[in-house]
């Protein structure tokens, strides 16, 4: 019953942000949101002309991230983690245009304890660091939508 809550809130979320970028065709994931574990990396779950949402599994500590384009929103499914966020990234590298990736975050940053059925919204241009809490894991859904860091 709950996993079927988190999935009814992202897609309650997802028509919301995704209303002005209206899709061709209807777009139908069953079962996207069990989409088994990948070590950290994204399993594409929706995407569109203007939006993507993507599942995420980590029960480790991964690299920090940042992008210039994209407004990522971020439903919790499962799990507890540590979102870091803002500061300088260390060790930045570009990874694709408006993408990077760093070691860690410095200086002037932020934290926030995030759980199941938790909702966050990351501007453009915000470096960002999720670190599942030791010996756990966290699953979130990222729905990442137009939006520019001016």
């Amino acid at each position: 019953m709950r996993n079927s809550q988190g999935f009814w809130i992202a897609a309650g979320i997802m028509s919301l942000l995704a209303a002005p970028a209206a899709a061709a065709d209807l777009v139908y994931q069953p079962g996207g949101v069990m989409a088994p574990p990948t070590d950290g990396a994204a399993n594409v779950a929706l995407k569109g002309e203007r939006f993507q949402g993507v599942i995420m599994y980590r029960d480790k500590v991964a690299e920090t991230e940042l992008h210039l384009e994209g407004i990522d929103n971020i439903v919790v499914l499962d799990g507890d983690a540590t979102l870091i966020y803002g500061g300088d990234m260390k060790d930045s590298r570009m990874i694709s245009e408006a993408e990077f990736r760093g070691s860690s975050l410095s200086g002037d940053t932020k934290s926030l304890e995030i759980h199941k059925d938790d909702i966050i919204q990351i501007p453009a241009g915000m470096a960002q660091w999720i670190k599942p809490h030791a010996g756990g894991h966290i699953r979130y859904v990222v729905f990442r939508v137009p939006g520019r860091k001016d």
